[in-house]
């Protein structure tokens, strides 16, 4: 399923944005992946990222410039790079997110059962997203895109999944923010590899 509170998401553009912000602090910790350098003719990105919000109403135009801009080898790279870069984003960002949630169910362990409950369960789904995403790098690269796709798909309900568990509840989240960027980085990687399969 796609999560529908990402709307919200979508609608915010610019680099003032939460995640926008978001990428331009990794991109200080993490060079490789987060440089803040942006190349001044986008080419394949630009292209890359129209193709994609052509074909999915839940990938962001700006979002998935920003992301991906913020890696100078992404204008030397091919759609496959793309794909590459963009699933090792979401990668790094889930493995982010589970720690997060190891700190929080620390927190929780005196307080709601329930609360600890639903962090319990968000914490096995992101470790179900990262071995997940782990995959989809080895099928890229052996060109099984099919199987990529596969591992994708799952991927992108994790953070729909984690959030249905507070709300069924009725309890606010504390994670809405971690798996509302986290669905947008997934639903790139999953759109641009779904143009790599069809290329």
């Amino acid at each position: 399923m796609r999560w529908t509170c990402v709307l919200d998401l979508l609608a915010l553009h610019g680099s003032t944005t939460p995640e926008t912000r978001f990428i331009s602090e990794e991109a200080r910790m993490q060079p490789f992946y987060y440089s803040p350098v942006i190349a001044l003719k986008p080419d394949i990105v630009s292209e890359t990222c129209k193709r994609c919000t052509d074909g999915d109403p839940t990938v962001s135009f700006n979002f998935c410039m920003d992301t991906l801009s913020s890696i100078p080898k992404s204008h030397k790279s091919d759609l496959k790079g793309l794909a590459l870069i963009s699933v090792k984003l979401s990668m790094k960002n889930a493995t982010q997110i589970k720690s997060q949630v190891k700190e929080l169910l620390k927190e929780a362990k005196t307080r709601d059962k329930y609360m600890k409950s639903c962090l319990e369960t968000c914490e096995e789904l992101y470790s179900d997203a990262i071995a997940a995403l782990r995959d989809s790098v080895k099928a890229i690269k052996a060109k099984r895109f099919d199987d990529a796709l596969t591992y994708l798909s799952a991927v992108v309900d994790t953070p729909g999944t984690c959030e249905d568990g507070f709300s069924e509840g009725g309890i606010i989240s504390p994670m809405m923010k971690e798996n509302k960027i986290f669905f947008a980085l997934s639903s790139m990687s999953l759109s641009i590899s779904s143009l790599l399969a069809h290329y």
